[in-house]
Protein backbone atom coordinates (compact mmCIF):
# COMPACT_ATOMS: atom_id res chain seq x y z
CA UNK A 1 0.00 0.00 0.00
CA UNK A 2 1.62 3.21 -1.12
CA UNK A 3 1.07 6.61 0.49
CA UNK A 4 0.50 8.35 -2.82
CA UNK A 5 -1.76 7.17 -5.59
CA UNK A 6 -1.33 8.38 -9.15
CA UNK A 7 -5.09 8.45 -9.76
CA UNK A 8 -5.94 10.37 -6.58
CA UNK A 9 -5.86 13.73 -8.42
CA UNK A 10 -8.25 12.39 -11.06
CA UNK A 11 -10.68 11.16 -8.40
CA UNK A 12 -10.45 14.50 -6.52
CA UNK A 13 -11.13 16.44 -9.74
CA UNK A 14 -14.22 14.29 -10.47
CA UNK A 15 -15.49 14.75 -6.92
CA UNK A 16 -14.89 18.50 -6.98
CA UNK A 17 -16.68 18.90 -10.29
CA UNK A 18 -19.59 16.79 -9.01
CA UNK A 19 -19.13 14.14 -11.69
CA UNK A 20 -18.60 11.21 -9.32
CA UNK A 21 -19.71 8.46 -9.96
CA UNK A 22 -22.11 9.01 -12.89
CA UNK A 23 -19.83 10.90 -15.30
CA UNK A 24 -16.57 9.04 -14.81
CA UNK A 25 -15.30 6.04 -16.70
CA UNK A 26 -15.62 2.46 -15.42
CA UNK A 27 -11.84 2.11 -15.09
CA UNK A 28 -11.67 4.93 -12.52
CA UNK A 29 -14.59 3.45 -10.54
CA UNK A 30 -12.83 0.06 -10.49
CA UNK A 31 -9.63 1.77 -9.33
CA UNK A 32 -11.48 3.42 -6.41
CA UNK A 33 -12.87 0.02 -5.35
CA UNK A 34 -9.34 -1.46 -5.31
CA UNK A 35 -7.41 1.54 -3.87
CA UNK A 36 -7.90 2.23 -0.15
CA UNK A 37 -6.65 5.83 -0.39
CA UNK A 38 -8.97 6.77 -3.25
CA UNK A 39 -11.84 4.86 -1.59
CA UNK A 40 -11.36 6.88 1.61
CA UNK A 41 -11.26 10.10 -0.42
CA UNK A 42 -14.58 9.23 -2.11
CA UNK A 43 -16.14 8.22 1.22
CA UNK A 44 -15.15 11.44 2.99
CA UNK A 45 -16.11 13.69 0.07
CA UNK A 46 -19.48 11.96 -0.37
CA UNK A 47 -20.24 12.25 3.33
CA UNK A 48 -19.36 15.94 3.33
CA UNK A 49 -21.51 16.58 0.25
CA UNK A 50 -24.48 14.81 1.82
CA UNK A 51 -24.07 16.79 5.03
CA UNK A 52 -23.91 20.03 3.04
CA UNK A 53 -27.06 19.15 1.10
CA UNK A 54 -28.88 18.31 4.34
CA UNK A 55 -27.76 21.56 5.97
CA UNK A 56 -28.85 23.61 2.96
CA UNK A 57 -32.27 21.96 3.11
CA UNK A 58 -32.67 22.92 6.77
CA UNK A 59 -31.59 26.53 6.32
CA UNK A 60 -34.55 28.79 5.66
CA UNK A 61 -33.39 32.17 4.55
CA UNK A 62 -35.70 35.11 4.93
CA UNK A 63 -36.21 37.74 2.31
CA UNK A 64 -33.52 40.41 2.30
CA UNK A 65 -36.10 43.14 2.88
CA UNK A 66 -37.16 41.56 6.16
CA UNK A 67 -33.57 41.23 7.31
CA UNK A 68 -32.86 44.86 6.39
CA UNK A 69 -36.03 46.03 8.18
CA UNK A 70 -35.07 44.18 11.37
CA UNK A 71 -31.57 45.62 11.23
CA UNK A 72 -33.01 49.11 10.89
CA UNK A 73 -35.30 48.49 13.87
CA UNK A 74 -32.38 47.29 15.98
CA UNK A 75 -30.30 50.29 14.96
CA UNK A 76 -33.09 52.72 15.78
CA UNK A 77 -33.81 51.03 19.11
CA UNK A 78 -30.13 51.20 20.07
CA UNK A 79 -30.03 54.89 19.14
CA UNK A 80 -33.18 55.60 21.17
CA UNK A 81 -31.71 53.82 24.20
CA UNK A 82 -28.50 55.82 23.86
CA UNK A 83 -30.50 59.05 23.71
CA UNK A 84 -32.83 58.07 26.57
CA UNK A 85 -30.04 57.58 29.11
CA UNK A 86 -29.06 61.27 29.38
CA UNK A 87 -32.71 62.34 29.24
CA UNK A 88 -33.55 60.04 32.15
CA UNK A 89 -30.58 61.47 34.02
CA UNK A 90 -31.81 65.01 33.39
CA UNK A 91 -35.29 64.04 34.57
CA UNK A 92 -33.92 62.58 37.80
CA UNK A 93 -31.80 65.68 38.29
CA UNK A 94 -34.84 67.93 37.79
CA UNK A 95 -36.88 65.89 40.27
CA UNK A 96 -34.08 66.03 42.83
CA UNK A 97 -33.65 69.78 42.40
CA UNK A 98 -37.40 70.30 42.75
CA UNK A 99 -37.47 68.13 45.86
CA UNK A 100 -34.49 69.98 47.32
CA UNK A 101 -36.20 73.34 46.67
CA UNK A 102 -39.39 72.11 48.31
CA UNK A 103 -37.54 70.77 51.35
CA UNK A 104 -35.53 73.98 51.57
CA UNK A 105 -38.73 76.04 51.42
CA UNK A 106 -40.35 74.02 54.20
CA UNK A 107 -37.23 74.17 56.39
CA UNK A 108 -36.87 77.95 55.94
CA UNK A 109 -40.52 78.56 56.72
CA UNK A 110 -40.47 76.33 59.79
CA UNK A 111 -37.41 78.19 61.15
CA UNK A 112 -39.01 81.59 60.56
CA UNK A 113 -42.20 80.93 62.48
CA UNK A 114 -43.91 78.05 60.80
CA UNK A 115 -46.34 77.77 57.98
CA UNK A 116 -48.79 80.12 59.70
CA UNK A 117 -46.64 83.00 58.48
CA UNK A 118 -46.91 81.65 54.92
CA UNK A 119 -50.67 81.48 55.20
CA UNK A 120 -50.76 85.04 56.47
CA UNK A 121 -48.51 86.24 53.65
CA UNK A 122 -50.78 84.60 51.08
CA UNK A 123 -53.86 86.36 52.44
CA UNK A 124 -54.61 90.07 52.47
CA UNK A 125 -54.11 91.95 49.20
CA UNK A 126 -53.12 88.79 47.33
CA UNK A 127 -49.39 89.52 47.04
CA UNK A 128 -46.71 87.24 48.34
CA UNK A 129 -43.94 88.22 50.72
CA UNK A 130 -40.38 88.59 49.38
CA UNK A 131 -39.02 85.17 50.44
CA UNK A 132 -42.13 83.32 49.37
CA UNK A 133 -42.35 85.11 46.02
CA UNK A 134 -38.75 84.19 45.20
CA UNK A 135 -39.45 80.57 46.08
CA UNK A 136 -42.62 80.47 43.97
CA UNK A 137 -40.84 82.19 41.06
CA UNK A 138 -38.07 79.58 41.28
CA UNK A 139 -40.58 76.73 41.20
CA UNK A 140 -42.36 78.28 38.20
CA UNK A 141 -39.07 78.65 36.30
CA UNK A 142 -38.12 75.07 37.19
CA UNK A 143 -41.50 73.80 35.93
CA UNK A 144 -41.15 75.77 32.69
CA UNK A 145 -37.62 74.49 32.08
CA UNK A 146 -38.80 70.96 32.79
CA UNK A 147 -41.55 71.37 30.18
CA UNK A 148 -39.11 72.74 27.61
CA UNK A 149 -36.69 69.86 28.29
CA UNK A 150 -39.50 67.32 27.88
CA UNK A 151 -40.59 68.96 24.62
CA UNK A 152 -37.04 68.89 23.28
CA UNK A 153 -36.67 65.22 24.28
CA UNK A 154 -39.73 64.23 22.25
CA UNK A 155 -39.45 62.63 18.84
CA UNK A 156 -39.68 65.39 16.19
CA UNK A 157 -42.54 63.51 14.51
CA UNK A 158 -44.60 63.65 17.73
CA UNK A 159 -44.20 67.41 18.29
CA UNK A 160 -46.83 68.42 15.75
Amino acid sequence: MSLNCGREKDVAAMLEAGHWPAACDAELREHVVGCARCGDLVLVASTMQQARIAAMGEARLQASGVIWWRAQLRRRQAAMEAIARPVRGAQWFAWLVGLAVLVGFVVVELRQGGLAKVEASLGGAGFLSGDVSLMVAGLVVLALLGGVAAWLAMDPMDRE
